[in-house]
């Protein structure tokens, strides 16, 4: 793979990994749902950029994991269902 490649499938993977984040800050923000369902939406979501950014999960839990927490603070209470 040349140097082009690589810079392109790291692009995919990036923006990739953007897509899969602000699904999920848009569904903890605006969709009713359980600590269980939200979890697991959570861990799927860890999950998958594991797969997609192996190498970088520090920055992920840096960045990503406490913006979702600061959204559910936000809006968690307003949109949990009981379980």
């Amino acid at each position: 793979m040349d140097k082009k490649d690589q810079i392109r499938a790291e692009n995919d993977r990036l923006e990739k990994l953007r897509r899969l984040v602000d699904r999920t800050a848009f569904l903890l923000a605006n969709v009713p749902m359980t600590d269980r369902v939200r979890d697991e939406l959570l861990i799927a979501t860890r999950r998958k950029a594991e797969e997609l950014i192996p190498d970088q999960m520090d920055t992920y839990t840096l960045i990503y994991e406490s913006r979702f927490y600061r959204i559910i603070e936000q809006f968690g209470g307003r949109h949990n269902l009981a379980d």
